[in-house]
């Protein structure tokens, strides 16, 4: 079975620069390999993405088309913007914590990672693909200094992974980790981010039972024609769940190439009623858009001098008075190709 992998992006442009966060969405399906199967398209459409083990955010960076050292990256604005970010939000997005960013031994990477929710004890009938991680790259293009192949100097302040942004720059910033958060990261993985798989995750638990004690009244019931009308029920049941599983699988296999055999197994009408049950979940359960609060505090590195009461109330993180849903702001909703541009 194959590592997987592909690749979006997420564009702001303002007057001076233009931030594009490159990132590259890792699976493994089954057991990870050693060759990564880089896929031309998006994943988009397959919902059903569960987290894997030990996921992890990678950050890399540059300006002008030159890298920047990780250690520049780690001692960033841009980095502290990135671990709060997902700290101030972790009850949105579904995930219990994110560690600290420290520079892999083994990558010479910024690397952090975070724990999230367990997976659905629904079985899907074939190897579900396991999201084990973002390779975040923020790369920046200055207006200025666009023929210019050199960063530049910390001193003038124009750095973007200055140890202290200008609030111009990380304006620019919070809005593309929104855009990345919202539409890359909880929109695409239902499963795993945000807060419509909580309940779905909660009532999965009692489906074998719903299942157990359905079968236990047909058994007990007297009236022949209620358990076989129940029985036939079941059986279609398990006919149509098999016909979306095989569907979902080959639609599947046509993406990550033929090269990588995705099998089904029998299912049972147990299991089959457990999917059943689950797709009715998202049928009937609407998926709010992700709001969280925005991150618009200055978060000072050493050294930097402390603002006023006044400026630090200006700098103060703001969180969206209506975070709730509402039929105004459900799934699905139209993404503007500038809004967040998706490579093909």
């Amino acid at each position: 079975m194959p590592s997987i992998a592909f690749q979006s992006r997420v564009r702001t442009t303002a007057e001076t620069c233009t931030l594009t966060m490159i990132i590259e969405h890792r699976f493994i399906l089954g057991q990870p390999s050693d060759v990564v199967h880089r896929l031309k398209l998006p994943l988009d459409g397959f919902t059903n993405i569960l987290l894997g083990p030990q996921p992890v955010f990678t950050i890399k960076g540059t300006v002008n088309n030159i890298q920047v050292s990780s250690t520049a990256i780690r001692d960033s604005h841009i980095a502290r913007h990135f671990v709060e970010y997902l700290r101030m939000n972790v009850d949105d997005l579904g995930i219990f914590a994110a560690s600290n960013a420290h520079i892999s031994e083994d990558t010479d990477t910024l690397t952090l990672f975070f724990t999230g929710p367990q997976s659905l004890s629904i079985d899907l009938g074939y190897p579900p693909l396991h999201l084990v991680g973002f390779d975040v790259c923020y790369a920046w293009r200055t207006m200025q200094n666009s023929s210019s192949s050199e960063v530049p100097d910390e001193e003038t302040m124009m750095n973007p992974f200055s140890p202290n942004l200008p609030l111009p720059y990380l304006t620019i910033v919070n809005k593309t980790v929104e855009r990345f958060i919202t539409f890359q990261v909880v929109k695409r993985y239902p499963l795993i981010f945000g807060t419509w798989h909580k309940q779905l995750t909660v009532e999965s638990i009692f489906f074998s039972s719903i299942y157990n004690s359905m079968c236990n009244i047909m058994g007990r019931s007297p009236h022949l024609d209620f358990s076989d009308t129940c029985t036939k029920l079941l059986k279609l049941c398990k006919q149509r769940v098999e016909r979306s599983m095989h569907k979902e699988v080959e639609a599947l296999s046509d993406r990550v190439g033929s090269d990588f055999e995705i099998s089904c197994r029998k299912l049972d009408a147990e299991d089959a009623f457990t999917s059943s049950m689950g797709e009715f979940y998202r049928l009937g359960t609407k998926r709010p858009l992700f709001k969280g609060m925005s991150l618009f505090c200055n978060l000072r590195g050493p050294g930097a001098e402390s603002p006023g009461d006044d400026a630090q109330d200006l700098l103060e993180l703001e969180h969206p008075e209506n975070n709730v849903s509402d039929d105004a702001n459900l799934w699905p909703v139209s993404i503007d190709d500038d809004f967040c541009a998706v490579d093909k």
